[in-house]
């Protein structure tokens, strides 16, 4: 089951956002993030820009970059999972997709 980190970063045109989907027992590497993203720097996002960027609540993330207009970076270890499962923007619901689904809707960077 891979995480859905919530991330602000700095580049030249100021600030964004973007979602890393990551193995749930991994930390995200933030300096590895700013440079995927070719940022001056990435840190996570507070609760309240991802519930101002997403409208979803601490721990409901999904890792859909695209249906929030935003970049997913997505861990090159899940690809050798047969089914990936996570939150469906709820703490409630799930979705599960296969990773080869999955990059093909997002076409992700990848981490």
């Amino acid at each position: 089951m891979p995480k859905a980190v919530f991330l602000r970063y700095r580049d030249g045109d100021g600030e964004g956002f973007a979602i890393l989907a990551v193995q749930a027992n991994k930390r995200a590497d933030l300096e590895r993030v700013a440079r995927l993203l070719d940022a001056r720097d990435a840190r996570l996002g507070s609760r309240q820009q991802l519930r101002a960027v997403t409208g979803c609540e601490f721990g409901e993330l999904p890792p859909l970059g695209r249906f929030f207009g935003l970049p997913l970076l997505f861990d090159n270890d899940l690809l050798v999972e047969d089914e990936l499962y996570f939150n469906a923007g709820s703490l409630t619901k799930s979705i599960a997709l296969s990773p080869s689904a999955l990059v093909a809707l997002e076409r992700p960077i990848y981490y």
